[in-house]
């Protein structure tokens, strides 16, 4: 099945190209199956999803499948960011109003894009680079970040941790493609 992947963060008003990839199992096990930290989450995200995309390729395939990498841009209209995003820059305020703007754009791609694809599995996945790194789709958590100062982990770990389908943590997240009107600061 195809992965599709796109990295954001709020703070940098940065997002990534989507990158789409062949895995069978879910996307934090994909994850997981990538070195410890071979994914920068300090800089942008741009630069999250080249590591990304080296990281995938050095893992050995699945008996009989090569692993397939494809890039695609994702058409944004930027031309709309400066009418969505006014408030004071490095603040709160902007960055839940980045992310309304991502959320409302990528809607509009994905509509477009996966106009014939009823497998909703297929519609992008977005990593969010701020902690606690939440993974999403469809405005729902599927997994996290471990925080490594916080909470027990060692190297060799799993470094993602999924959400269970029943788990209060699996909660919708802000704004997402296909979820309707984005809320305001006082419902987050």
């Amino acid at each position: 099945m195809t992965r599709n992947i796109i990295f954001h963060r709020a703070g940098l008003e940065s997002v990534s190209p989507m990158v789409s990839v062949w895995w069978r199992k879910s996307v934090i096990d994909l994850l997981n199956q990538l070195p410890d930290l071979a994914i920068n989450f300090g800089g942008m995200a741009e630069e999250a999803c080249a590591d990304f995309i080296v990281a995938f390729a050095a893992l050995p395939p699945p008996k009989g499948i090569s692993l397939r990498t494809e890039v695609v841009n994702l058409g944004l209209r930027w031309e709309r960011v400066n009418q969505a995003v006014t408030a004071e820059v490095e603040t709160r305020e902007r960055a839940n109003q980045w992310h309304r703007w991502l959320f409302e754009e990528i809607d509009h791609f994905t509509k477009a894009y996966f106009a014939n694809d009823a497998d909703r599995r297929a519609f992008p996945v977005l990593i969010d680079m701020e902690p606690p790194c939440d993974v999403t789709q469809g405005g729902v958590v599927l997994g996290r970040m471990v925080n490594r100062l916080s909470e027990p982990w060692k190297p060799g770990q799993p470094l993602w941790v999924a959400m269970e389908p029943t788990s209060k943590a699996r909660r919708r997240k802000r704004a997402e493609p296909g979820d309707g009107p984005a809320p305001n600061e006082h419902n987050q």
